[in-house]
């Protein structure tokens, strides 16, 4: 179960995301209007700096906004109306990290099939790269770091470039779920051996362009995080 500041910083990020978000529809922000910098937003919503990274990084992921290295975060060039969002608080929503992987599990056991199919060497050396650093993460939020980018690398191996971007969506909505797993006191252990055998065959799947198995095997460990995710939410 996450822990109550878990909790608490990810409806701070929400509340935030949304009061952001309403903020550039209703003002009428032009795309590529500049933002306040993160230190200018946390001081103006009374949160910390980790509150306004994760709300800038769940709000760019929607593609409201986009972010320049070295110059911050900017409205989005390319948007025309407010993006498709996932509920956060409603009544209905008590289920929804569970609906979100379902979600994801259709869409990446196919960019897992793609991958096979279509993967180049780079594309080969990333994957493997994020497996390495996910084994040997010290803690939560790293594992949980080179997890996503494990994914991300295999939908930018299926040639697909909306794939990536929908899993970019997609993961800043069971992020907190898969961390609560990630640091759970007695299961973390059994967790990352079973994950790691997991990942290890999807990526063998795919290093021998077998689209069939790659799909299987894919859908086998998202299918597993689900059991497993169940079990540590309330």
């Amino acid at each position: 179960m996450p822990s109550e500041s878990v909790v608490r910083t990810r409806h701070l990020t929400d509340e935030v995301a949304d009061r952001l978000a309403s903020h550039i529809l209703t003002a009428g922000l032009p795309p590529g209007d500049r933002l306040p910098t993160a230190d200018a937003l946390a001081s103006s919503y009374g949160v910390s700096r980790t509150v306004i990274r994760e709300a800038l990084s769940r709000l760019k992921a929607e593609g409201l906004i986009e972010t320049r290295q070295g110059s911050g975060a900017f409205v989005a060039r390319e948007r025309t109306a407010r993006p498709f969002r996932l509920p956060e608080r409603s009544p209905e929503a008590e289920g929804a990290t569970l609906h979100v992987l379902e979600l994801r599990a259709t869409v990446e056991t196919e960019a897992a099939a793609l991958a096979a199919a279509r993967h180049t060497p780079d594309d080969l050396r990333e994957i493997r790269r994020h497996l390495l650093a996910m084994e040997h993460a010290a803690n939560g939020e790293d594992g949980i770091e080179h997890d996503r980018q494990f994914h991300r690398a295999i939908a930018v191996a299926s040639g697909n470039p909306l794939f990536p971007l929908f899993i970019d969506f997609l993961v800043q909505h069971c992020r907190d779920a898969i961390l609560a797993v990630r640091q759970h006191p007695t299961e973390w252990a059994a967790y990352a051996s079973a994950a790691r055998t997991e990942h290890r065959a999807v990526l063998t799947a795919i290093e021998a362009h077998d689209a069939d198995q790659a799909r299987a095997a894919m859908r086998d460990h998202l299918n597993a995080g689900m059991r497993r995710i169940s079990s540590a939410i309330p």
